[in-house]
């Protein structure tokens, strides 16, 4: 997902009281996809001191994993429905749902 369309969806999604949290959640999954991108550089450039730690593929696999997170998060919305009542409560799980 691309970081502007991430902000523009997130401040879309503001502006409607029923999405405002998935909104604040959009621009959130924003701000740490910046935060991920610039660990990517430190952790990944050859010529970085941090380089030598070798965690590329740990933050290559959270990039991964934080980007998709988005998509399943704003799917489970869509098809739980947009009515609060519906949307379960998920530290109580979702069989507390039905």
């Amino acid at each position: 997902m691309s970081l502007v369309v991430s902000i523009v969806v997130g401040i879309g999604l503001r502006r409607q009281p029923q999405w405002r949290r998935w909104g604040t959640y959009s621009l959130t999954a924003a701000a740490v996809a910046v935060m991920l991108v610039v660990a990517g550089y430190a952790l990944l450039m050859p010529r970085s001191p941090l380089h030598t730690l070798r965690l590329g593929g740990l933050l290559e696999r959270t990039d991964f994993a934080w980007h998709y997170a988005w998509y399943a998060a704003f799917g489970l919305r869509m098809f739980l429905g947009t009515d609060r009542a519906r949307v379960p409560d998920l530290r109580r799980g979702l069989a507390s749902h039905s």
